[in-house]
């Protein structure tokens, strides 16, 4: 029997992850939560939206994921459906490759052909863009985002909410400290400060 998936946020991640939590035939996806009534309009084969998520009281059967791009409103939107009970559950595309002693925290959308090889811990409420790559022993942080193409390498640290955008390379052993930004392309051969943003390549601290 398919649980009962709702999806915070229904801009393109929330109607990806819709897409790739029907692909992973483990959830019947009712709705979403956004507060924002007319942001499907045009568009077909999805759920309806709901509610706002302020607004949205769970039930018991409701398994959550939050699909919202900005790590520190994804993590604002958890801790209010966190606060009145309501269960997080993964959505990972079939495609996704999950290697051996990889520790996936709750939450977290894997997308296709994402790649986690081994030995790897990762947070809450994590996103995985498609064919992003992890190397083995790296950790990442609650409410991380890795955009499409993002390749890190070993032993890497990636910070609570820091953000990778797309193609970002990391070199082994780097740290990238919580509310980062790591602009796309970015190419990280030293560690980036905790709240930093940094670009280019190599990438480098905006004054």
């Amino acid at each position: 029997m398919k649980r009962r998936l709702v999806i915070i946020g229904a801009s393109a991640l929330g109607r990806k992850a819709c897409n790739y939590a029907r692909d992973s035939g483990e959830y019947d996806v009712v709705g979403f939560l956004d507060d924002r009534p007319g942001v499907l309009d045009g568009l077909e084969g999805y759920p309806p939206i709901l509610c706002s998520p302020d607004d949205y009281e769970p039930r018991p059967d409701d398994n959550f994921v939050c699909a919202v791009g900005s790590c520190q409103q994804r993590e604002r939107f958890v801790r209010v459906m966190e606060a009145r009970g309501g269960r997080f559950a993964n959505v990972i595309h079939p495609t996704a490759h999950i290697g051996p002693h990889v520790r996936l925290g709750v939450g977290c959308i894997v997308c296709p052909e994402a790649f986690l090889d081994c030995d790897i811990r990762v947070g809450d409420h994590v996103i995985l863009n498609v064919r992003s790559f992890v190397a083995h022993d790296c950790r990442l942080g609650d409410f991380a985002m890795l955009s499409p193409g993002c390749n890190v390498a070993g032993r890497c640290k990636i910070g609570v909410r820091a953000f990778l955008g797309i193609g970002v390379v990391c070199k082994p052993d780097m740290t990238i400290g919580a509310d980062a930004i790591v602009g796309a392309g970015g190419v990280v051969i030293r560690d980036i400060p905790a709240g930093k943003t940094a670009v280019g390549n190599p990438a480098r601290l905006l004054a």
